[in-house]
């Protein structure tokens, strides 16, 4: 070490190639972000060659085959309804009906009250008019009841049938191929077409479409045979009644009698043709219920014994 003519020592000297000026600190190394990758990688396997399907992949397939059923389902059931008119399922037109219906009322009214040993009374032509409104009210109720249903009948058959072809289509490729050979796609679809047709047929029978749309199409013709038999009665002046009221027996609409069982009878029609009925099959339900309850091990208590009547005493010992 040198010293100095001060008696400090002299500083080292600098390193060959450096000026002896401290280096300044080196900026830290910025990458760049890697862009996400697309979300629909999530919906394989990852590494898989046959591009199988996730968890998530498995849900979208589902998801996206439910969406498609439902697309079916509403669109047959909007056509159908929206052309019930051109399908002529219930009347050509409703207001030709309300027409009809009013100059019907209107030829009550004009029916003769006086003259003969028991006329007509002024009360029975309005409650006659009244029946008369009240069957046009059941008709055209019985109309669009009936046409929901039909066009609900009709989807679910679409709806059905199309989930059916695929259903069989996957199940004979799965059959010829094998469970383990066959690829999840394929499965996925299968099993989900499967319950699409298996829930179709079940909601249909549950809400009994069919059996809805016969009972109100008999309440529609039922108020249409009754209405236009009034019309006809009311022209000739006299009507024979058939049914369980009145068994082929003629009477005159000029009579307070005569009058008198029209109104009875029409009355009995009402009943049927304005009573709310809906029904629905549900015995199947229970019985599904009760075997996949033996399926898994349950089955249900047994029903009680009923309990003995007591026996009368003999009268003869």
């Amino acid at each position: 070490m040198q010293v100095g003519t001060d008696g400090n020592p002299e500083p080292a000297p600098a390193a060959e190639g450096t000026t002896g000026v401290p280096a300044a600190a080196a900026p830290p190394v910025i990458r760049p972000l890697e862009p996400p990758g697309p979300w629909y990688r999530h919906l394989v396997v990852a590494g898989s060659e046959t591009l199988r399907p996730s968890a998530l992949g498995h849900g979208a397939l589902c998801g996206g085959q439910l969406a498609l059923g439902l697309l079916l389902l509403w669109g047959v059931f909007g056509a159908v309804r929206n052309n019930a008119d051109t399908f002529k399922m219930c009347t050509v037109d409703a207001d030709q009906t309300a027409a009809f219906t009013k100059g019907l009322e209107r030829s009550i009214a004009q029916l003769p009250t006086r003259g003969g040993t028991d006329p007509a009374s002024e009360a029975q032509k309005k409650r006659l008019q009244f029946q008369m409104h009240e069957l046009h009210r059941g008709q055209m109720l019985a109309c669009r009841v009936a046409s929901f249903f039909f066009a609900g009948r009709i989807s679910t058959l679409s709806l059905s049938t199309a989930a059916g072809i695929l259903a069989l289509a996957s199940l004979a490729l799965i059959s010829k191929q094998g469970w383990e050979k066959t690829h999840p796609v394929l499965i996925n679809i299968g099993i989900t077409t499967g319950l699409v047709l298996y829930s179709s047929w079940t909601f249909s029978q549950l809400f009994g479409q069919t059996a809805n749309y016969d009972l109100y199409r008999r309440k529609y013709s039922l108020a249409y045979d009754t209405l236009n038999s009034v019309a006809s009665a009311v022209a000739n002046g006299q009507i024979t009644l058939e049914g369980d009221q009145a068994k082929a027996s003629v009477v005159n609409l000029s009579s307070r009698s005569g009058m008198g069982e029209l109104i009875l009878f029409i009355d009995g029609r009402m009943r049927q043709v304005t009573n709310p009925e809906i029904s629905g099959e549900t015995g199947f339900v229970e019985s599904a219920a009760e075997r996949f309850g033996r399926l898994g091990g349950y089955s249900p208590p047994p029903a009680p014994a009923p309990a003995a009547m007591p026996m009368a005493p003999s009268p003869n010992p």
